[in-house]
């Protein structure tokens, strides 16, 4: 969604910070998500405020002392934007550039080959939580390939201790090693001539397959998860508990 307002490389080479109501709500796993994706539009480091979401989530992971690096109050901004999202909808991300997102619904019924969920952006405990909610007593489409990468071991341990992986497996999916190896410039690999993929991912659109190549589309777990059941892209709005 910050993709699509924003103006084509008003972001590139830049930091960017958010904050603001929305991000005050987020979890670390959501902050995780938004600043990782950063990247999808030239950022060169993204960060959220400090806060005391911040701080619960250090305590007990770290036993260094630390000092919050946060903004002076008269800190001097490029440029300040400010989005609304009271009624955004599912977005996705298409192939064929950084500000090209689009409403799911609008290009819903493209028929999926392959579809990845996990890696730093989208593969927290919370994010699995939500895929495994949907695919819940359902089955993979037969013409999909679904795969699952944890964002990290500890991540990998919590989903296998809450069933999380059980239910991937009874879905048919496959579940891979943890960490970033599904991020889309290896992934890509993996992908026929004319395969159309959806994923959870960050992913360097800028190299996508020449025409005749294979398609790679950008979405959330939840969107990920419903379409791998219904073989087509699919808005997860009437899916999510």
């Amino acid at each position: 969604f910050v993709a699509r307002m924003l103006a084509p490389k008003v972001a590139e080479a830049r930091a960017v910070e958010f904050y603001g109501s929305t991000i005050s709500q987020m979890s670390v796993s959501e902050r995780f998500t938004i600043t990782n994706l950063a990247a999808e539009f030239g950022a060169k480091a993204a960060v959220c405020s400090f806060d005391s979401i911040t701080r619960r989530f250090l305590a007990g992971r770290t036993k260094m002392p630390y000092r919050p690096a946060i903004a002076d109050r008269d800190a001097e901004y490029e440029a300040t934007y400010e989005f609304n999202i009271d009624h955004l909808v599912p977005q996705i991300g298409l192939p064929s550039g950084h500000n090209n997102v689009n409403d799911v619904a609008q290009i819903a019924g493209l028929p999926l080959n392959q579809v990845v969920i996990g890696s730093c952006a989208n593969g927290r405990f919370e994010d699995l939580r939500i895929a495994a909610d949907i695919l819940k007593d359902k089955q993979v489409h037969a013409d999909v390939r679904l795969l699952i990468y944890p964002g990290s071991r500890s991540i990998y341990l919590e989903a296998l201790k809450k069933g999380l992986i059980r239910v991937f497996v009874e879905a048919g999916a496959i579940v891979l090693g943890p960490g970033c190896g599904s991020c889309m410039g290896s992934a890509k690999h993996m992908l026929a001539s004319g395969e159309r993929c959806l994923a959870t991912t960050i992913n360097d659109n800028s190299d996508q397959p020449e025409s005749g190549g294979a398609e790679i589309y950008q979405a959330s777990p939840a969107t990920a998860a419903i379409s791998a059941v219904r073989g087509v892209i699919t808005d997860p709005t009437a899916f999510v508990k």
